[in-house]
């Protein structure tokens, strides 16, 4: 059996990517493990800067996205899960994410997918496919369903969008 010691879990401040957590922790419980949860930023700014705030806002979205991270992680480490917490700026996403699986140097990719498709994957791309296929480990893909159950147990409904990405 593969023991996991780094498990990488992307994170988007939605339950249903939250879903994950609970496979990342027995996976790295089995082994004394660690979860890095991450987000990816999206660091475009505008051409013309002067639009007034907008800086502004992009930074205060920056220290919601790390506030969300450390949370989730201190709750993890509360219940004896060893986790850490990172941004990353980047685009595309799958891109950003591979970088940080090499760089913390990832066993396992714990993530969901959201199931789109057609015209909003087109548009969007699909985060967890690209990060299959060139992540530099393992990537275990969550579907709709199982984030659909994690939901329910917790006593919510999946929200459609709960991002704290940069507007």
């Amino acid at each position: 059996m593969a023991i996991f010691h780094t498990i990488l879990v992307p994170l988007d401040g939605s339950l249903q990517a939250e879903a994950a957590l609970p496979h990342a922790c027995n996976l790295a419980g089995l082994a004394h493990g660690e979860v890095v949860l991450v987000q990816a930023v999206d660091p475009l700014l505008p051409a013309d800067r002067q639009i007034t705030g907008f800086e502004e806002e992009v930074a205060r979205h920056r220290r919601a996205n790390e506030a969300y991270l450390r949370e989730s992680a201190a709750r993890l480490n509360a219940r004896g899960v060893r986790a850490s917490s990172r941004t990353t700026d980047g685009f595309p996403v799958a891109e950003a994410l591979v970088c940080v699986a090499e760089e913390v140097k990832a066993d396992l990719v714990v993530m969901t997918s959201h199931g789109r498709s057609g015209l909003p994957r087109l548009l969007m791309g699909s985060v967890a496919e690209g990060l299959a296929r060139k992540a530099p480990c393992p990537v275990l893909i969550l579907g709709r369903e199982q984030a659909t159950r994690y939901a329910q147990t917790a006593g919510s409904e999946l929200p459609r969008r709960r991002r704290l990405s940069t507007p």
